[in-house]
């Protein structure tokens, strides 16, 4: 029997002294485990957040516009034989801008001077009948009482009876005669006036048809009628342009506006940052839009933009101020508006924020959130973490004060 429980406390041997290694392990291994855990616990940086006035931002798309604008069109079909300027440059007023070919506009202002000479020809001519219409007047009307004495003579012959029927016939035609010549030049006469009216009429207008082609003749060499900027060039040096076509269009640098759609709600406190400037607003139309829910809205674009009219540009708009809001860099916020606060133990809690649109302060873009649902003075966790829970716990490193007022400042 003795022999039999000596065998099988040998075979037990070591498996005893395998649990008994074992237990040793697991009571060495506690301590080191909370070590461990104690070394994972990250390094954060927080920001406290507290309510206050901010300006969101939203991003609006206009067009560019210029209340002083020209665009300088073709008076006639021709070649481009110059042009002395380019897009973008500044010009002086009464610069020459570009030269076109005038043979054409010259051959037709020397045809219109010749047609002038030959009605003033016509003129003197008209006149020149009239006056001898007034003096054939007075000597034809001098014939008709010379056949009309006559014919008084033939008649009283005629009844002493030394004269015939046929003599008396003759004078009594002579006086029909000099009577029809009479009518005829007293109507010749009488149409000189409307004659003249005719000719006046004639002249003016073929002077305003020589004015018309001097005028045209004189653009052939477009000058810039104001300082400024050329927006835009749309000919070229042996191009042929049409009548009417486009060559230039200049605009005042100062005039420039940026021009879009502000919805009804907003008052005029609203500002642009355009050009790295922030502008205010220059005009707002007092009719809302057929179709639409706002009204234009002009802003002033500086001239270093570089903006031209034209374009359709997007630019910041800094909206009016909302109370009891707070600020947010990008690494604080989670998917679905989460955030997480950081206790005073270094545990994080998931909390859910109304985003109310962006902002920038001294240059930096912030997320723009509703503070109802965070009580003041909240730590928010803005160090990224991947895989983030609640209930984790870190270190905080640093801790920031967010701004409680301002927005769209730089």
């Amino acid at each position: 029997m003795k022999k039999v429980l000596l065998r099988v406390g040998v075979a037990l041997l070591p498996l005893l002294v395998a649990i008994a290694a074992t237990v040793a392990m697991t009571s060495n291994s506690a301590p080191s485990e909370a070590a461990e855990e104690e070394e994972l616990r990250l390094s954060v940086d927080v920001i406290t957040v507290t309510p206050g006035l901010h300006s969101p931002m939203a991003e609006w798309t206009g067009e560019v516009v210029a209340r002083r604008q020209v665009t300088v069109h073709a008076p006639y079909s021709a070649d481009v034989v110059s042009v002395d300027v380019s897009e973008g440059v500044m010009v002086e007023a009464g610069q020459r801008l570009l030269a076109l070919n005038t043979q054409t506009p010259r051959w037709e202002l020397a045809s219109l001077q010749a047609d002038q000479q030959d009605f003033e020809a016509t003129v003197l001519s008209t006149q020149n009948q009239q006056a001898a219409d007034r003096d054939f007047l007075a000597y034809e009307q001098t014939l008709l009482a010379q056949a009309e004495a006559k014919l008084e003579r033939e008649r009283g012959l005629l009844q002493r009876g030394v004269s015939t029927e046929a003599a008396l016939e003759q004078a009594q035609l002579a006086v029909t005669q000099a009577r029809q010549s009479v009518r005829m030049r007293q109507l010749s006469i009488d149409n000189h006036a409307s004659a003249l009216e005719s000719l006046s009429a004639q002249r003016l207008r073929l002077a305003i048809a020589l004015e018309r082609q001097q005028d045209v003749l004189s653009r052939a060499v477009p000058e810039a009628p104001f300082t400024g900027r050329v927006a835009r060039m749309d000919a070229m040096v042996g191009q042929n342009v049409s009548a009417g076509q486009s060559l230039v269009t200049l605009y005042a640098p100062e005039s420039l506006s940026w021009r879009v759609v502000m919805p009804n709600h907003l008052s005029r406190d609203v500002q642009a940052i355009i050009g790295g400037r922030i502008v205010s607003l220059q005009q707002l139309s007092g009719a809302i839009l057929s179709g639409e829910v706002g009204r234009y809205a002009w802003f002033g674009v500086p001239e270093e933009s570089a903006w031209v009219p034209g374009d359709t540009r997007s630019a910041w708009v800094v909206l009016p101020a909302i109370p009891d809001t707070f600020l947010l860099p990008s690494s604080a916020l989670y998917a679905g508006g989460r955030v997480f606060l950081v206790a005073e133990d270094g545990s994080l809690a998931s909390a859910s924020v109304n985003i109310l649109g962006v902002t920038q302060v001294e240059g930096q873009e912030f997320w723009l959130a509703d503070a109802a649902n965070l009580p003041p003075g909240s730590r928010v966790l803005v160090t990224r973490i991947a895989n983030v829970l609640a209930g984790m716990s870190v270190d905080v490193q640093g801790e920031y004060a967010m701004p409680n007022s301002g927005g769209a400042t730089r």
